[in-house]
């Protein structure tokens, strides 16, 4: 049983979720620093292959930078630094 206030970053989940909340605030440095830290944690990729693609297409919406092909999965492009 966990105390009560304790979440656990289960395969970084609170990470994805301050990243994304990093990116509807348009904080860049803070949305990188957590897909560093998410990237650590997440086992499957699923997630970081998310916040990467917000990376990749910070001046767009949101919908757009997380749902379209071009942003999540570019071809041959390596995750950002």
């Amino acid at each position: 049983m966990m105390a009560r206030g304790l979440v656990q970053n289960i395969q970084g989940w609170n990470n994805y979720a301050r990243a994304s909340i990093a990116f509807l605030q348009q904080d860049f440095e803070t949305l990188k620093a957590e897909r560093d830290l998410l990237a650590a944690r997440d086992m499957r990729g699923l997630n970081t292959s998310a916040v990467d693609g917000l990376i990749r297409c910070f001046d767009r919406p949101y919908l757009e930078a997380y749902g379209s092909a071009e942003c999540r999965n570019p071809p041959s492009d390596p995750a950002p630094e």
